[in-house]
């Protein structure tokens, strides 16, 4: 599994997917370095705080559908979405993680293994013997905006026998307080034949997703990669303050360029990806405002 979720994390560059800095093979165990995002799970948030008001479950689950698109657009099927596999970050930024069930397609191939946690299962994972990968994530998606605003999952069930012949039912009760849109998409998405469930671009286009565009997700490549062949002042402002703090450091530039091949598995390169990573956390915070003056404390005598 740890081999898929690296080769997976390797190929992908998001701002709404965790990112892998490293890894550390030992003589018995591969180690990750993984970005770390300090807000928890989604799940703990529904958990303690109940369903999301529409408006954020908006703002929450675009970001969601971005980095499911990008995994897509690369053939690879994440078969683990959950509210447990994706995490909270600051101002309202969420991170999709944990591809160790994820896989590589090509083309039309199908998939014959169950992955993922039941209560997120499509029915053709109980139903059939093989099935295509990107519409079992489409479901994953639907389950995981039901309980974003409901607080509740949308197939209840004691048992897992249960919840298999609950979701191959197909029968779901859409509370009163959900919009008529809301509505609307989760039905779109929970549909039992894959083919007529929403892709991802008529989610994108729903009238419940009005406003909230899904694209331009993806991290410009030297993120991941150094750049090589272009002096250094054509370099992305970020890349270029990244290489002048590493050669302080004593890592440089030809370094980098020797290191590369081995991606996570470089401690040079790891230590690139880490330092671009804390240059652009820094940039991106909120510009500190300046402390409002005192209010005269002078009292005037008539």
């Amino acid at each position: 599994m740890l081999v898929r979720e690296i080769a997976s994390m390797e190929a992908v560059h998001h701002k709404n997917i965790i990112r892998l800095f490293e890894v550390v093979e030992t003589y018995s165990k591969l180690h990750l370095v993984l970005e770390f995002v300090n807000g928890g799970e989604l799940y703990q948030k529904l958990t303690t705080e109940g369903k999301m008001k529409e408006q954020d479950a908006k703002l929450t689950f675009a970001q969601i559908l971005s980095g499911v698109k990008h995994l897509h657009e690369r053939n690879i099927i994440h078969r683990d979405i959950k509210a447990e596999n994706v995490f909270c970050g600051p101002r309202g930024i969420v991170k999709l993680g944990d591809f160790g069930f994820s896989t590589r397609v090509t083309g039309g191939e199908e998939l014959r293994t169950f992955c993922g946690s039941p209560p997120y299962a499509a029915p053709e994972l109980f139903r059939d013997e093989s099935y295509a990968g990107r519409p079992v994530d489409i479901w994953a998606l639907g389950v995981l905006l039901f309980f974003m605003t409901t607080g509740h999952m949308p197939f209840p069930a004691d048992s897992i026998g249960g919840l298999k012949r609950s979701i191959l039912l197909g029968v779901i009760t859409a509370p009163a307080h959900l919009s008529v849109p809301c509505r609307t998409l989760i039905r779109g998405i929970l549909r039992q034949v894959p083919k007529d469930r929403f892709t991802l671009d008529q989610i994108a286009s729903s009238d419940w997703m009005h406003g909230h565009p899904i694209g331009g997700g993806a991290c410009e490549r030297f993120v991941v990669t150094p750049t090589v062949g272009v002096p250094l002042e054509s370099l992305a402002p970020e890349e270029k303050a990244a290489r002048e703090r590493l050669e302080s450091l004593g890592i440089t530039n030809s370094m980098l360029e020797h290191e590369m091949i081995q991606g996570a598995r470089s401690p040079v390169i790891a230590s690139y990806r880490i330092v671009v990573h804390r240059l652009q956390s820094i940039s991106q915070l909120p510009p500190i405002q300046p402390p409002k003056p005192p209010k005269s404390k002078t009292c005037v005598i008539l």
